[in-house]
């Protein structure tokens, strides 16, 4: 959220999560603030990262056509993937890069997940998954524009119905299921939401990720 957390446009999202109610947006931003105060969340980085590159597997990757950052998360390449602590805090970081990158009047990230090699054993945890949901959920109401799931597989299923209760009914209408190989088709949906060099290389990661050896 920068340091300048609670401007104009961020009384608006905080409004708009809470449907308009002014008591009840006063009270989630001023729980936003605390918990600001208390974890310094602008100087957060994730030390795991810097020691060893490419740990965690959520990075920025570009802009769509309306200038939003992209987050692209992919479990083939991310190496720790199971300490929730540590996602969480890169989580964090990455939000907050996402928001530095944000052109004036840009107030939303979009974010695409690639399913390929997911493994419910290593990439299922509820209390991972659901810490970073009320993060954004608490802390960066509005920000994300959409959710993009590519290709969950069946086991994905059963964590989905873990993390549902946690998911206020805004975030839920912000996730897609979209596919590599039946409809909605990525080959489509892609070229409507980003510009097409950005396009064209999420889809041939896509592609790449199915096919290489790690």
């Amino acid at each position: 959220e920068g340091s300048d957390n609670f401007d104009q446009w961020a009384q608006i999202r905080y409004l708009i999560a809470r449907s308009w109610k002014i008591d009840k947006a006063f009270a989630m931003l001023e729980a936003s603030a605390k918990w600001r105060a208390e974890t310094n969340p602008d100087s957060t980085v994730c030390a795991r990262c810097v020691k060893e590159p490419n740990s965690h597997m959520m990075q920025f990757c570009g802009w769509d056509l309306e200038h939003r950052p992209v987050l692209y998360l992919s479990f083939r390449w991310a190496q720790n993937r199971r300490d929730p602590q540590e996602g969480l805090l890169h989580s964090l970081e990455t939000f907050n890069h996402a928001v530095s990158l944000m052109p004036q009047g840009v107030e939303q990230w979009i974010a695409i997940n690639d399913f390929v090699t997911y493994s419910h054993w290593n990439d299922g945890s509820p209390k991972q998954s659901s810490g970073v949901i009320k993060m954004m959920q608490d802390h960066f109401p509005e920000r994300l524009r959409l959710q993009i799931l590519i290709d969950p597989p069946t086991t994905f299923w059963v964590l989905w119905k873990c993390l549902s209760p946690f998911i206020d009914a805004k975030t839920k209408d912000k996730v897609r299921f979209w596919y590599t190989t039946q409809e909605p088709n990525i080959k489509d949906e892609f070229p409507k939401l980003f510009p097409p060099a950005l396009s064209d290389y999420l889809i041939e990661t896509y592609n790449n990720n199915k096919i290489v050896k790690k």
